[in-house]
């Protein structure tokens, strides 16, 4: 099993998700919303330029607080659902 790695998603921004856990782009890994905000996700080869794009990642409580990233998929931006809010996210390669 692979270290989790904690992600903190500064306010306002989109942060590149890829780089900040050390993973190379196309790796296969998962992530969890760790955090109380709620946080976008999105794929793209550069940063996004709208602050309502991508897939939510709810809290721990609710049932969509986690995902898997596919081998093969483009970098992956993450930013807080909630303005002048931080977020966080664990974030694991995934093991063959």
């Amino acid at each position: 099993m692979s270290k989790v790695i904690n992600v903190d998603i500064t306010p306002d921004t989109w942060v590149n998700v890829n780089t900040l856990a050390g993973i190379s782009v196309g790796t296969e890994f998962r992530i969890q919303n760790d955090g109380v905000i709620w946080v976008r996700i999105q794929e793209s080869s550069t940063q996004p330029t709208e602050n309502k794009e991508g897939k939510i990642l709810t809290n721990l409580d609710k049932y969509s607080s986690s995902a898997t990233i596919t081998s093969g998929s483009e970098t992956l931006w993450a930013r807080s659902s909630i303005e002048g809010r931080s977020g966080s996210l664990a974030v694991q390669e995934a093991t063959p």
